[in-house]
């Protein structure tokens, strides 16, 4: 009797280990929308926007994200930058690019300038004769700067030549003064001319981040999250203000700046500098540019600086922010304590890869200060810091004059949420209810086998209540309801035990490991598919087989077996 007292206890202990598994269809105990999701889809968009290959959520330190999750409104950002990086990634797949034509609504016409006529490049088209030189330097193999039509029915007829995709437009009555003489010689307009070249000859092209770069800003991450997750004390002393710094050969009493996107062409000559270009800019305003200042781009500007180019005083890099520098002061003093910590705490890889990103974007002259301002240097590498995970980006710009890399504006994050719906609990649901039915029969009857036995005052076979469970399940449940009540044993040793863990504003997975006891308990549970599985095949035995494994002893020995595999193979999941 003392055996089917536990049996029952054990079973009602079970559905307490089940019951927070079986609250979503993942299996998975605590997750919900504002939590464990969001956490998720942060990670992955984070390691998307560096290009990551992979992600292991078992390292606390590579999946933090530095957010708090205890909130019922917990919004997941989205960089507008990354469709960009992935239309760029597959630029090279033909049969992507059609596809994505396709399906795309609109716009019905994209103004593309051409370099030839046909693909044989006999006919050539461009607006300037230093464009089409850089046609046949840089552009002889990107055939989108072919149109659609050849030039074979050209050649031999020209009266007869007609291409549909090329004709003009129908003419209208409306006129057009900038289409006949130009646009107005603003000064906006002159400087483009005079720093790039015509308008009617500018080719954009998206650079991605080198690979060096993102993956320097990965393994510092990690790094700052390990750091932060030991040593809070002196990266939560860091302010997060923003800064106003403007390149030393930039600044003279007398200039004046009309902003830093070329396309906005109307914005008048203000005396401080305006923010870079975007690609959903509006030319309406005009306001100073600032740069925010954190405990992550700080950290990554001062070690990486330190590297790249001599150390300049701090004072002489806040030296060139007009209004700000008391802001940008307080930040560099918190931080320069803490800068020692976290170098010690860095892989020494580190300093190669800084030096390999450095030199992978030598171009940005402007952004990094390689003329040799050490001061703005630190400031350059906190526009790095943005680019690498698509907070920024950078775009080309090719004129007949020169060829400029610059440096967008920071983007604001698109916001979205997850939705409550979105964590389904449907199967969830059935395979508790039969759980509890199983736990509630069982109970039910062994409370009857119980009874039974005080009445007849303790006369039984003790050894017959080791059949209780095949004899009470078989009989009062059915085979189909013990499978069920197994295969949740099944889902519980399949799954990770993982919560959510917040240190120092940094959440990251938790993944606890069962005690020895838990894991024999639900390793016995799962015993259960080994009785339907023996009910149905018992069926082809007959007398001439040589092992009874229906035998009492062989049960008990199975079992054995089983809880001892249980605990030899338990790991952390």
């Amino acid at each position: 009797m003392l055996y089917l007292v536990v049996m029952l206890t054990l079973s009602a202990i079970y559905l307490s280990l089940l019951e927070p598994a079986m609250a979503n269809d993942l299996w998975w105990a605590g997750f919900n929308a504002s939590g464990a999701q969001s956490v998720v889809i942060d990670l992955y968009n984070k390691k998307l926007n560096l290009n990551a290959s992979e992600m292991d959520l078992t390292v606390a330190a590579a999946a933090a994200v530095p957010k708090a999750y205890a909130q019922f409104y917990t919004p997941i950002e989205v960089s507008p930058v990354y469709p960009r990086l992935v239309l760029d990634a597959y630029n090279a797949d033909l049969a992507t690019i059609i596809r994505g034509l396709v399906t795309q609504p609109g716009p019905e016409q994209i103004a593309t300038q051409y370099c030839w006529i046909d693909f044989s490049r006999t006919w050539q088209v461009a607006h300037t004769d230093a464009r089409q030189r850089r046609c046949s330097a840089r552009y002889s193999d990107n055939q989108r700067f072919t149109p659609p039509c050849g030039c074979a029915s050209c050649v031999a007829n020209l009266a007869a030549y007609a291409c549909v995709p090329c004709d003009a437009a129908p003419s209208s009555c409306k006129a057009d003064l900038e289409r006949m003489l130009g646009l107005p010689n603003t000064t906006g307009v002159a400087l483009i001319r005079h720093a790039l070249g015509p308008f009617n000859s500018i080719d954009l092209y998206f650079v991605r981040p080198p690979t060096s770069l993102t993956t320097l800003v990965a393994a510092f991450q990690t790094a700052m999250a390990r750091t932060i997750q030991s040593n809070d004390a002196a990266v939560g002393a860091i302010p997060s203000l923003p800064v106003d710094p403007v390149p030393r050969s930039w600044q003279h009493p007398s200039f004046m700046y009309l902003g830093g996107d070329p396309t906005c062409l109307q914005r008048q000559p203000m005396p401080f500098v305006q923010p870079s270009f975007a690609f959903d800019v509006s030319c309406a305003t005009q306001q100073r540019h600032t740069l925010q200042l954190d405990a992550f781009n700080t950290f990554f500007a001062l070690s990486s600086s330190s590297v790249v180019a001599p150390a300049s005083s701090l004072n002489a890099s806040c030296a060139l922010c007009p209004t700000l520098s008391m802001s940008c002061s307080a930040v560099f003093q918190a931080a320069a304590p803490a800068v020692a910590v976290l170098t010690r705490a860095l892989d020494p890889n580190l300093a190669n890869l800084e030096l390999a990103a450095a030199k992978d974007i030598q171009a940005l002259d402007s952004v990094l200060g390689t003329g040799g301002d050490s001061a703005w240097n630190v400031f350059g590498w906190v526009y790095v810091y943005e680019w690498a995970p698509a907070a920024r980006e950078v775009v080309s710009m090719e004129g007949d004059v020169s060829t400029i890399a610059l440096l967008s504006n920071k983007y604001v994050p698109l916001v979205t949420q997850a939705q409550a719906l979105e964590v389904t609990k449907n199967a969830c649901q059935y395979l508790w209810a039969v759980s509890v039915v199983v736990a509630f029969m069982l109970v039910l009857v062994g409370v009857l086998v119980l009874v039974q036995s005080v009445f007849l005052r303790g006369r039984v076979v003790g050894r017959n209540f080791f059949h209780f469970n095949r004899m009470a399940g078989g009989v009062w449940l059915g085979r189909s309801l013990l499978l069920v009540r197994g295969t949740t044993a099944v889902i519980l040793l399949s799954t990770s035990r993982a919560s959510l863990e917040s240190t120092r504003g940094l959440t990251s997975f938790r993944f606890d490991a069962r005690s020895w006891f838990q894991s024999m308990l639900v390793a016995g549970e799962a015993t259960w598919i080994s009785y339907v599985v023996h009910d149905c095949v018992v069926v082809w035995c007959d007398a001439r087989c040589w092992l009874r494994v229906d035998h009492p002893t062989f049960a008990q020995l199975r079992r054995g077996c089983s809880h001892s595999l249980w605990i030899s193979s338990r790991r952390t999941p």
